[in-house]
C-alpha cells in the first residue's frame, strides 16, 4: 500500500482531478497546462453568454433564465481555483491521507479506514452519476428540438436553440448551428467535469476525517486494557502502559485536529462563494419552473431538476461538515466510557487535557461567518424561499 492513490478507493478522485489539472502529483507544467486549458475553454463559453444576455436585459425572463448557466460557469471558476491556489495545502492534505493508511498497515483499525473509504468511494459514484445526469438532461432538450426541425418532424419555426443563451459577433449562430454546437458541449462537459472533481474530492477528504476520528474513539476505548491495577508507577509514568498509550493517542488526536485545520483554511472562502450562489440559485431556478409550468412543462421539468439538483449539492456539502462535526464529538463521548477512574493520576490529568479539548468540536465554515451543517442546510432553504417569494412579487 505504498501508493494509496492507485487503490480501487480514490481512483475515480484521482482521474477527475487530472483531466481538470487539479491533481497536485501531476508535474506543474503539465498541471498548469491542463489548468489553462480548461480555464481557457471555460471562458469561451462564458464571454457569448455575457454579450448575449446584455442585448435582452429589457426582458427580464430572459435575464433570469441566463443566471442559473453563468452561474454554474462561475461555480466552476471558484472550485478549480481553489484548487490551484490551495494546491500546496492540498497536497499536504492528500500526503496526511497516504501517511495515515501506511500508519495503520497490519493494526486492527485499517478496517476502519476500509469501511469509510469505501463509502467515500460510493458517495464519489452517486455524486459524480448525479451530475452528469443532470448535464445530459440539461444538453439533450434543444439538440433534440433542433434534430426534430431539420427533419421536419416538428411544426416550429422558432430559431434553433443552444443549452446556453449565446452570441457570438462574428458569425451567425443560427446558420452555424452544428457548428458551435460541439464547442458548447465541449464547454458544458470540462465544467461539469471540474465541479464533479472538486466537489468528490472534498467529499473523500471528510471522510477521511471522520475515519480518522473513528479510529481514535476506538484507540481511547483500547485504553482499559492497558490500565494496571500497581499502582507503584505512579512515580514512574514512563512504566505506565496506559499513560503511554493515551500520550500515543493525543499525538494522534493532534494529527487529526490538524487534518480538520487544513481542511477549513482550504474550503472556507470557496463554501462562502457557493453557499452564496446556491441561495440565489435555488431562487432563480424555483421560480423559473412556476413561470413556465403552464406553457412548457417539458422545460420546466429541466428547471425543477436544476433545483433538486442544487439542493443536492448544498445538502452534501453540509452533510458531510456535520459528519465531522459529529464524529469530533464521538470521540469525547468514547473517552467517557473509558475506566479511567481505574487508572494512575498522570494518565487522568492527561484525560483530562484531551476532554478538555474535545469539548469543541472540529466545523468546517463558509468564510468563518456560518457553521457548515445540517442546521445551517434548513437556515440556507428558508433564505431560498424568500428570495423566491421576492421574485414571485416582481413578475
Amino acid at each position: 500500500m505504498t501508493n494509496i492513490f492507485q487503490e480501487r478507493y480514490y481512483k475515480i478522485n484521482k482521474t477527475l482531478l487530472i483531466l481538470v489539472g487539479g491533481w497536485p502529483y501531476v508535474s506543474l507544467p503539465v498541471r498548469n497546462t491542463v489548468l489553462t486549458f480548461a480555464f481557457c475553454i471555460a471562458v469561451s463559453g462564458v464571454i457569448p453568454q455575457i454579450i448575449a444576455v446584455s442585448q435582452v436585459l429589457d426582458d427580464w425572463d430572459i435575464v433570469v433564465d441566463s443566471i442559473t448557466p453563468f452561474a454554474i460557469n462561475v461555480a466552476f471558476g471558484i472550485k478549480l481555483l481553489n484548487i490551484a491556489i490551495n494546491a500546496e495545502k492540498m497536497q499536504k492534505i492528500l500526503e496526511h491521507i497516504r501517511i495515515d493508511w501506511l500508519s495503520l498497515v497490519g493494526k486492527s483499525e485499517l478496517r476502519i479506514m476500509h469501511e469509510y473509504a469505501e463509502r467515500g468511494r460510493q458517495f464519489t459514484i452517486v455524486y459524480a452519476t448525479g451530475v452528469y445526469a443532470f448535464t445530459l438532461l440539461f444538453l439533450t432538450k434543444p439538440v433534440a428540438t433542433k434534430i426534430l426541425q431539420d427533419l421536419k418532424l416538428l411544426n416550429d419555426s422558432e430559431p434553433a436553440k443552444y443549452p446556453l443563451l449565446l452570441n457570438y459577433y462574428f458569425f451567425d449562430t443560427e446558420a452555424n448551428y452544428y457548428s458551435v454546437l460541439p464547442v458548447t458541449y465541449l464547454c458544458t462537459v470540462i465544467v461539469t467535469t471540474g465541479i464533479a472533481a472538486a466537489d468528490t474530492l472534498f467529499i473523500v477528504q471528510v471522510q477521511h476525517g471522520c475515519a480518522m476520528f473513528s479510529i481514535l474513539g476506538h484507540q481511547f476505548q483500547r485504553m482499559v486494557d492497558k490500565i494496571t491495577d500497581d499502582w507503584t508507577i505512579c512515580s514512574r509514568p514512563v512504566d505506565d502502559s496506559a499513560y503511554t498509550h493515551i500520550s500515543t493517542c493525543i499525538r494522534n488526536h493532534n494529527k487529526v485536529l490538524e487534518f480538520s485545520n487544513l481542511l477549513e483554511s482550504v474550503y472556507s472562502m470557496a463554501l462562502l462563494s457557493i453557499v452564496g450562489m446556491n441561495t440565489i440559485l435555488i431562487s432563480v431556478t424555483g421560480y423559473q419552473s412556476v413561470m413556465i409550468m403552464d406553457e412548457k412543462p417539458m422545460d420546466a421539468l429541466r428547471y425543477i431538476a436544476a433545483t433538486v439538483a442544487l439542493l443536492v449539492h448544498l445538502f452534501f456539502q453540509s452533510y458531510f461538515s456535520q459528519k465531522l462535526i459529529n464524529h469530533s464529538e464521538d470521540v469525547r463521548h468514547c473517552l467517557y466510557e473509558v475506566e479511567w477512574y481505574r487508572a494512575t493520576p498522570c494518565t487522568q490529568k492527561l484525560l483530562t487535557f484531551i476532554l478538555m479539548r474535545t469539548l469543541i468540536p472540529c466545523r468546517l465554515t463558509a468564510g468563518k461567518l456560518l457553521v457548515m451543517s445540517l442546521e445551517s442546510f434548513t437556515s440556507v432553504l428558508k433564505t431560498s424561499m424568500s428570495y423566491f417569494t421576492l421574485l414571485r412579487s416582481m413578475q
